[in-house]
């Protein structure tokens, strides 16, 4: 059984999902992240404790006893439209932050992939809560939609490789309510394009 605050419950169902236990039982509470004010760590307990003994204390139900994992497929086009369009999709979809998205068109994409010799299916690490796939095709994707040139499909690569390395603590910064940001510093002649 989890206890996180309120504003993450979606976030610990949809990482336990991706973990293999879509049923885990989770409260939310009114703590705040971070804190160590013991008065406002025991309010927050206080306020689920009955909720808490039923969680910890109740049969666990067929679904919990054998999680059926669910396999999530997403269309491969997500939106058509005009470019104008596809960025207000992405927006307001929380799939970016306001600033250009280069729609990532299957044309765009091929192109992009003319950078790498590894397969679109290769499989380069898996990320976080979730354990999604990263494919060099999805690299390429993103790639495209940051304006991205062919020519840096290898160190966009390598990038991903290094920040999930788990010397990274990716674990750490890619869910933290913190204000964390990867830096990468590229160098040799790939660095001047």
């Amino acid at each position: 059984m989890l206890l996180a605050n309120k504003g993450f419950i979606n976030d610990v169902h949809s990482a336990a999902s991706g973990k293999g236990m879509p049923g885990v039982r989770a409260l939310g509470t009114t703590i705040l992240c971070e804190s160590t004010d013991t008065e406002n760590i025991r309010k927050g307990i206080d306020e689920v404790f009955d909720e808490i003994i039923s969680a910890l204390t109740r049969p666990l139900t067929e679904d919990e006893k054998n999680p059926k994992i669910k396999i999530e497929t997403e269309p491969r086009i997500a939106f058509k439209g005009t470019y104008d369009q596809v960025n207000e999709f992405y927006y307001r979809k929380g799939w970016g932050d306001g600033l250009p998205l280069t729609p990532p068109t299957q044309a765009r994409v091929d192109e992009m992939m003319r950078g790498t010799d590894l397969a679109p299916d290769h499989v380069v690490t898996k990320i976080i809560p979730r354990m999604g796939k990263a494919t060099v095709e999805k690299i390429a994707v993103n790639a495209v939609m940051a304006g991205a040139l062919p020519t840096h499909m290898p160190v966009l690569i390598a990038a991903v490789e290094a920040v999930t390395d788990p010397g990274t603590r990716f674990d750490t910064f890619e869910v933290s309510t913190g204000s964390w940001a990867p830096l990468l510093i590229i160098n040799g002649p790939i660095r001047n394009d």
